[in-house]
C-alpha cells in the first residue's frame, strides 16, 4: 500500500453562470434538463440545466421544534414513469417526485433515522440512514425489497453498480454487499478511526474518502487497500470519476484531482 499526493495542485477557474443561493448546499442531483439543489434550511430549488433559471422551489417544512431537511438526492429514470428525483429526509422518509411536474409520486417510510445517502443501479434504489441500515427499493413502484444489516453506526455513503453495493459508515468501515441476495461479502477496516464519507468506483477499484481528509483506493473483490492519498485538511465531502481522473471535494474548500 502506497501513500501519495494529488497529481496536481492548481486553481480551478469556474466557467459559465454563478448562482447565489439563500442557504448552504447539502446535496445536488442532475436530470437531463434540470439541476436539483437541496439546502441546509430545508428547501430545494430546481434550476434549468442550461440557463440556471429557477423553475421550482420546495419550501422547507416547519415542525414544532425543528425543520425537516433534505439530506440526499438522486435522479432515477424509470421505464413506466420517466425521470424522477428521490429525496432522503432527516425524518427518515424517502420521497419520490416527478422530475418534470415536481409532483409528489410517493413517500416511503422504513428508516428509524435520517436518510444520509442514496444510490441507484439496475432498477433498484438504495438508501442509507442514521439507523445503521440500508434499504433496497424497487425504482418502479417504491416497493421495499429488503433491509441490509451490519453497520454499527450511521451509513454515510453508498455506491451501486453491477452485482455489488458498497457502503461507508461512521463505524469506520466500508462494506461490500451482494446486490442480488443482500448478504455482506467483505468488510474493509483500512480507514482506521475515521468515518467513511464518500465513495466512487474506477473499474475494479473503489475509492473511499473519510473524515480525516484521506482518500483510499482499494480492490473491490478483496477489500485490499492499494493507495492512501492525503488530499484534504478536513472531511472528504464527495468523490467523482470524470474521464480518466478522480476528483475529490473537501470540507476545507479544496478540490483535489488525481
Amino acid at each position: 500500500m502506497s501513500t501519495t499526493a494529488p497529481d496536481c495542485m492548481t486553481t480551478l477557474v469556474p466557467q459559465g453562470r454563478e448562482v447565489f443561493l439563500p442557504s448552504i448546499v447539502v446535496a445536488m442531483t442532475v436530470t437531463p434538463e434540470t439541476v436539483w439543489i437541496a439546502m441546509a434550511d430545508g428547501g430545494v430549488e430546481v434550476r434549468d440545466g442550461l440557463t440556471a433559471g429557477l423553475l421550482h422551489r420546495f419550501a422547507s417544512a416547519p415542525r414544532p421544534t425543528s425543520v425537516t431537511r433534505i439530506w440526499s438526492l438522486i435522479a432515477v429514470t424509470t421505464q413506466s414513469k420517466g425521470p424522477q428525483v428521490w429525496m432522503g429526509l432527516s425524518s427518515g422518509s424517502v420521497e419520490v417526485y416527478d422530475a418534470r411536474s415536481f409532483a409528489l409520486v410517493r413517500q416511503m417510510n422504513k428508516h428509524a433515522g435520517g436518510v444520509y445517502c442514496l444510490a441507484e443501479f439496475g432498477g433498484y434504489v438504495y438508501s442509507g440512514g442514521s439507523d445503521f441500515k440500508i434499504a433496497q427499493w424497487s425504482a418502479e413502484d417504491g416497493r421495499l425489497i429488503r433491509v441490509l444489516h451490519g453497520h454499527t453506526n450511521y451509513v454515510r455513503c453508498l455506491y451501486a453498480e453491477g452485482n455489488a453495493v458498497v457502503s461507508g459508515s461512521d463505524d469506520c468501515t466500508v462494506r461490500v454487499w451482494d446486490a442480488g441476495g443482500g448478504e455482506a461479502q467483505l468488510t474493509g477496516h483500512f480507514h482506521g478511526r475515521a468515518g467513511v464519507s464518500a465513495l466512487c468506483r474506477v473499474g475494479v477499484t473503489m475509492w473511499s474518502g473519510d473524515n480525516d481528509g484521506r482518500v483510499i483506493a482499494w480492490k473491490l473483490n478483496t477489500c485490499e487497500a492499494l493507495r492512501v492519498l492525503h488530499a484534504h485538511g478536513g472531511r472528504v465531502a464527495s468523490l467523482r470519476k470524470i474521464g480518466s481522473r478522480v476528483y475529490s471535494g473537501g470540507a476545507d474548500g479544496i478540490i483535489a484531482v488525481f
